[in-house]
């Protein structure tokens, strides 16, 4: 498990975002293929890491009987094959149970793993929901991806493991030092994988980064 501390001041300044081109999907029907856009990372600066992104998209379903919900779309950011930047979830906000036109938007920590320039970079959009009464259906409208570099520098803290942790018993807790990476009027958000890990018994390293910007 690695936790990131990610801090933001007004000490040293991150790299410019990039926006990729806008564009529509066309219809996705739910439960059926999903859609996926290659964007260009032509343009990219060599050597840099992506850690934050911001998605939207306006949402208009089909007619009815064939109207879909906002909250049953789903957006995956991948390089087009095995490897997740984002995770496939519904969006932060816009979401409803309801076929009402709304923007989506997507909007946060890089879920699975940050970006490097360089490597393909795909967004997928997929309507997970279908039952008898179906297909339902909806099409995304001017889509927008933009990515956002890490800041630094950044510190590794020490690597420690926790010994045993009983399930519905006490927390294990570790203070790090950070006396070394926080500059005054920073603020630190803690992202961790979003993923579970289960093995009785056994202890585990864990290891923290702290950034800044």
């Amino acid at each position: 498990m690695v936790v990131g501390l990610l801090g933001f001041s007004g000490h040293t300044a991150a790299g410019a975002p990039t926006t990729f081109a806008t564009f529509n999907t066309g219809t996705i029907t739910g439960g059926g293929a999903a859609f996926t856009r290659s964007l260009d990372v032509s343009g990219l600066p060599a050597s840099t890491e992506y850690l934050f992104v911001r998605v939207t998209a306006d949402f208009v379903a089909s007619a009815a009987p064939n109207n879909a919900y906002s909250s049953t779309m789903q957006m995956e950011l991948n390089n087009g094959g095995s490897t997740v930047y984002w995770a496939a979830s519904s969006a932060d906000y816009g979401a409803f149970g309801t076929s009402d036109s709304t923007t989506l938007r997507w909007v946060g920590v890089l879920t699975k793993a940050s970006y490097q320039s360089g490597g393909n970079l795909t967004v997928k959009f997929q309507d997970i929901y279908t039952d008898s009464s179906g297909p339902y259906s909806s099409q995304l409208n001017n889509v927008t991806v933009t990515i956002y570099p890490a800041s630094t520098p950044s510190t590794t803290f020490a690597t420690f493991n926790t010994g045993t942790i009983t399930g519905g018993g006490a927390a294990f807790t570790r203070s790090l030092d950070v006396s070394d990476c926080r500059p005054a009027r920073s603020t630190c958000l803690c992202a961790s994988p979003p993923t579970s890990w289960r093995a009785p018994r056994r202890t585990m390293p864990i290891r923290a980064r702290c950034r800044w910007s």
